[in-house]
């Protein structure tokens, strides 16, 4: 943050942009040898951002460190660019291309039928 901060730049604002920029709205799971997308609860796709810019800036070849790594990742997810938001629109194009098996989720591998209850866990199992 002191990089982001001596260039001039807000870093609460440039990491929460970052943040948002980055964060998916839906995640890919195998079901039936088929890619099935599932929508991501707030937690979990800010975890993924995070996990991605920080991936991200791991994988950048320059010389500085990580410090200034993580910084020039940061600045470019802020301006919906960088491996990090690429990541997100990769996945969401994925989800695009696969929504045709989106009914599939709703089984969600089970060997009991559809709508049938468990009445060991007390659940309904839409």
């Amino acid at each position: 943050f002191e990089m982001l901060s001596s260039a001039g730049h807000d870093p609460q604002h440039v990491f929460l942009a970052a943040l948002d920029n980055a964060r998916p709205a839906l995640e890919m799971r195998t079901m039936a040898r088929l890619q099935v997308p599932y929508p991501l609860n707030p937690r979990r796709a800010e975890m993924y951002a995070m996990k991605w810019i920080i991936g991200a800036a791991r994988g950048r070849k320059m010389k500085g460190g990580m410090k200034a790594k993580l910084y020039h990742e940061l600045l470019q997810a802020a301006d919906l660019k960088g491996a990090a938001v690429g990541k997100r629109d990769a996945v969401h194009n994925l989800a695009m291309a696969n929504q045709a098996a989106a009914h599939f989720r709703w089984r969600a591998s089970s060997d009991k039928a559809v709508g049938a209850v468990d009445m060991d866990r007390k659940a309904f199992r839409p």
